[in-house]
């Protein structure tokens, strides 16, 4: 909230500049007119005290250029943020945890050191020069490129899965990368366990110790590193959502920090902050199931 105001230039210095250049006289004037409309002239600390204030009665403001309330903006952005969100750790954990799986039955062979070099390639790529690769290479050679006008999956499910999927998947490279070598680290290590080699010589198959001896005690960690990585992909979400032309939550945080926009700014990290909070609560809840040794009294 307060490092914003320190950024210079304000919203009132956007407007007045778009809407009446460098020669009208008398700006000085109108900008001082706009700031005490705005409730701009007023010190940072008051107007964080307003902020907070209609904070605790539900109300995160009105945006500055919309004059829209921003609870209503969220809510047209929100399920978009969620959407691509929640196929992009559907898709990485489809794509790292068999891996993780095989590479740690089988490691150190030829398969193992390629898919570890893939996960690196995930991890080093940025996301931006993928969607941006993505954008420009399949119109120039297939004739085929992605949608950049949002649809609403009642009108065309097709067209409106693919442009949720492919961002969703770039987005899903990075997490992927990531989990597929944590989750492999772990695997080794439980089987390591001297649990585990009982379980071996007693004669019991390789799909039974994995599935029951192996996975979840290899994979609480792992849960809690996704935790910790999703304000990673929130922030990787902000540059793919605006390459991608998507109106979620990140394009909205762009725009509204370019035009200055002060409670919409706000609000959507008050929201983000709050996502990320609520779910790692719930993955600390959900270790009692992951592992019988751990109870909530």
């Amino acid at each position: 909230f307060f490092v914003l105001r320190f950024i210079p230039g304000d919203a009132v210095d956007i407007i007045v500049s778009q809407n009446l250049g460098g020669t009208r006289s008398g700006k000085e004037d109108i900008k001082t007119a706009l700031r005490r409309q705005l409730g701009l002239d007023l010190p940072v600390h008051q107007q964080y005290l307003k902020w907070m204030a209609g904070l605790l009665r539900g109300d995160l403001g009105v945006s500055l250029w919309s004059k829209q309330p921003v609870t209503e903006l969220i809510a047209i952005g929100l399920p978009v943020s969620l959407e691509v969100g929640g196929f992009a750790l559907v898709i990485s954990l489809l794509i790292a945890l068999p891996v993780a799986i095989y590479s740690g039955m089988r490691p150190d062979s030829k398969t193992d050191l390629g898919f570890r070099s893939l996960s690196i390639f995930f991890i080093c790529v940025p996301d931006f020069w993928v969607g941006t690769v993505v954008l420009i290479f399949p119109p120039l050679l297939w004739g085929w490129g992605t949608r950049l006008t949002w649809v609403d999956f009642a009108d065309k499910p097709v067209e409106h899965l693919i442009m949720v999927i492919v961002p969703a998947f770039i987005l899903g490279m990075l997490l992927s990368g990531i989990t597929m070598r944590f989750a492999r680290n772990m695997m080794l290590e439980v089987l390591s366990q001297d649990y585990i080699r009982t379980a071996w010589s007693k004669g019991l198959r390789e799909r039974w110790v994995i599935i029951r001896h192996v996975l979840k005690n290899a994979f609480t960690p792992v849960i809690t590193m996704i935790g910790l990585l999703l304000p990673v992909m929130l922030g990787s979400a902000v540059v793919v959502e605006t390459i991608f032309s998507l109106p979620g939550l990140g394009n909205m945080l762009v725009r509204s920090i370019e035009h200055r926009d002060y409670p919409v700014i706000s609000g959507v990290n008050m929201v983000v902050a709050t996502f990320v909070l609520l779910l790692n609560i719930l993955i600390d809840i959900s270790y009692a199931w992951f592992d019988p040794r751990i109870k909530y009294t």
